[in-house]
């Protein structure tokens, strides 16, 4: 009976440990209750990131969106790094509106010339 609270006992941690790492929880429970500490040992183990982190000095105007699942990719991309959809990059915007004053600025301004605000690329014809 002892023996069989233990088991338990790594499944439950297991579990907790695997749903921190975004992992099936009731997958791990059964696992921590099959092979108890080695399991456990197992959902220790860093995750793997699948895909690498965007560079965080890419402004907001340089991102778009993949036409076919919708994710923000880089301007430039040619091949979307999360579905592999090939893709076209848009045309470069003209000028850029800011929606907080609308005040038009140049295509590579991440900050409203007028008022400050982070502006957004909207093209315009």
């Amino acid at each position: 009976m002892s023996l069989l609270i233990i088991w338990g006992f790594f499944g439950f941690i297991a579990a907790v440990v695997a749903i921190s790492k975004g992992r099936s929880g009731f997958g791990w429970f059964i696992l921590g209750m099959l092979l108890g500490p080695f399991a456990l040992v197992v959902a220790l183990l860093p995750s793997r990131n699948l895909q690498p982190p965007m560079a965080a000095s890419t402004p907001a105007a340089d991102l778009v969106p993949c036409p076919e699942c919708a994710e923000m990719i880089q301007r430039q991309a040619r091949k979307c790094r999360f579905c592999g959809a090939a893709v076209t990059p848009p045309p470069e915007p003209r000028e850029l509106r800011c929606f907080h004053c609308a005040h038009m600025n140049n295509n590579r301004a991440t900050t409203c010339e007028k008022c400050g605000q982070t502006i957004q690329a909207l093209v315009l014809g």
